[in-house]
């Protein structure tokens, strides 16, 4: 299975927990989501090949925690 598809796949059942009312937050590293697309993870600037994280996670609606650069999203 491409990483994409993991990706995708780890998205959906968190949706799906969260409708079902048996899940918590969901969270993710936003390196490890940069990465797994092949792209280029910047540390200190917290952005992936320049897009910013923030942008990257409120794009999926979710929310950027900087402190711990993970996209935490909401059952």
């Amino acid at each position: 299975m491409s990483r994409s598809k993991t990706l995708v796949g780890i998205m959906v059942l968190g949706m799906s927990l969260g409708a079902s009312g048996c899940a918590q937050k969901l969270s993710l590293s936003a390196e490890k989501m940069c990465t797994a697309h092949g792209n280029k993870w910047d540390a200190k600037a917290h952005t992936c090949n320049g897009l910013a994280a923030e942008t990257t996670c409120a794009n999926m609606i979710g929310a950027y925690n900087r402190a711990g650069a993970i996209c935490e999203f909401n059952p």
